[in-house]
């Protein structure tokens, strides 16, 4: 501890007095895992010493008013006024030394209190890390809670996804096992169907169109047993008009029911299929759109529609088609289809239309029906019909083809002679069409002679050469 007595203090005995203690407090002080209370307590402890030391040091730096003890001890300087000039000395030589002290104490004062300062924040800090401590713990704890029931779902679902894979291992297998039942059944339909097809395909088209036949022949025989009780005033104008169409044309009578299905049921076998022939109509789109038909208001008439593959063409390709036709078969088919078909003779029908009101009149496969009077008046009124820049199109088997000619065209009974196409091209010709052109259709998909020769050329285009032609005029 520092003496108060001894008047001549340094400041750097001062100094190292106040290390000297320090160092004696820290060597005592308590564990830093103590209480905090603990080591606040000890803290405002040492921070209270050290204050009563910088105190007594301040003391000492005072102006001194009598000499130390031990100097009044001396008998020469018991005299009073000896001890006032001693005095007055001493105070003169230790003023600096007095300076300097006090000097010494205020630092010392300044750094306790920083020092107590400092010691406030520790313990805001402290007590900040004890509440974050006990924080962080609580979130341990509740996060060990979470884990551990996470660990407990995990191992839940460890175990449904065990159950799962079971169950999808057993119902793969009854699947498989499903599937090779259901493969075995459809192999054996197929079969069965492709063996029904192949032996009974044909009899249950034409069993069909037979239903279609008999049903027609009985509304038929229903309108004639009203005729006998209602008398014909019954009929509408409609049917009279049918009745009474008595100019065929060369093709199958309306009147006669049975020629009309089997006619229908004879296109099926050999004309070809419907997709196929469709294909084959998409020749003819590029000299319609050349003939801007499809402004508003042109209409194209299709003599002889058939089964309709080119109405349906003209329909889906944004054209106005009407079919014509005198098959009911056939009528019956195209307005299944949605098409719009008129039952009538070609040429009634045409007499019935005034000069220039249709864009394109067609004909696929009809002329060779017709008688040659026929074909000359037929021609002429699609002339007149038809609008200027307007269309004909006639598509016939191509007579050029030897095979054709001496054999496919007498597939259908009903055919009266092969046309060549210059004669059929002299026909558009002589009806005032201004333009006309052959086109040559379909060669045949039968193996070539391929022997490369001007004689073997000229057999491939005698026998394998375009089965079909046609004739495509404009009028001027």
């Amino acid at each position: 501890m520092i003496q108060t007595n001894r008047p001549n203090i340094t400041p750097n005995l001062l100094i190292s007095k106040l290390q000297d203690e320090i160092q004696e407090q820290q060597s005592i002080d308590i564990s830093p895992t103590a209480s905090l209370s603990s080591r606040l307590a000890h803290r405002q402890s040492k921070l209270e010493y050290i204050n009563l030391i910088l105190n007594d040091a301040f003391s000492m730096s005072q102006v001194r008013t009598n000499l130390p003890p031990k100097i009044n001890r001396i008998p020469f300087f018991s005299n009073a006024k000896i001890q006032r000039i001693l005095l007055k000395a001493y105070n003169f030589l230790f003023k600096e030394q007095r300076t300097i002290n006090f000097g010494i104490i205020q630092a010392a004062r300044e750094n306790t209190s920083l020092n107590q300062q400092v010691s406030d924040q520790i313990i805001n800090l402290e007590n900040n890390q004890q509440r974050l401590n006990i924080s962080i713990a609580d979130r341990l704890t509740n996060l060990d809670d979470r884990l551990t029931n996470l660990a407990d779902c995990l191992t839940n679902l460890d175990d449904r996804l065990t159950n799962l894979d079971d169950r999808s291992v057993h119902i793969e297998t009854h699947l498989n096992q499903q599937i090779t039942l259901l493969t075995a059944r459809l192999n054996t339909a197929e079969r069965t169907t492709q063996f029904i097809q192949k032996n009974y395909g044909d009899r249950l088209h034409y069993l069909q169109a037979d239903l279609h036949q008999q049903k027609h022949l009985t509304a038929v025989l229903l309108s004639k047993e009203q005729d006998r009780y209602l008398g014909p005033e019954t009929h509408t104008t409609q049917e009279t008009t049918s009745l009474n169409s008595d100019i065929q044309l060369g093709l199958p009578s309306q009147k006669d029911c049975k020629i009309d299905f089997f006619y229908r049921a004879f296109e099926d076998k050999f004309r070809g299929d419907r997709s196929l022939i469709r294909e084959r109509l998409q020749v003819y789109l590029p000299f319609l759109r050349e003939s801007d038909l499809s402004q508003a208001g042109d209409e194209i008439l299709d003599l002889g529609s058939g089964r309709g593959e080119w109405l349906e063409l003209l329909r889906d390709e944004g054209y106005q088609g009407i079919g014509l036709d005198i098959n009911q078969a056939m009528i019956q088919q195209c307005r299944e289809l949605g098409l719009c078909v008129v039952e009538g003779d070609a040429l009634i029908y045409l007499k019935s239309l005034s000069d220039n009101t249709l864009g394109a009149i067609t004909g696929f496969h009809i002329v060779e029906h017709l008688p040659f009077e026929s074909l000359i008046e037929l021609t002429a009124e699609i002339y007149r019909v038809v609008r200027p820049k307007g269309l004909i199109i006639f598509e016939t088997p191509n007579p050029r083809n030897v095979i054709v000619g001496s054999c496919t065209f007498y597939t259908d009974p009903t055919h009266k002679n092969p046309i060549p196409p210059e004669v059929l091209q002299f026909i558009v010709q002589y009806s005032c069409f201004e333009t006309s052109q052959i086109v040559q259709l379909n060669p045949s998909q039968d193996p070539h002679v391929l022997e490369d020769s001007a004689m073997a050329d000229r057999f491939n285009e005698l026998f394998y050469g375009s089965m079909d032609y046609a004739v495509i005029g404009i009028k001027g």
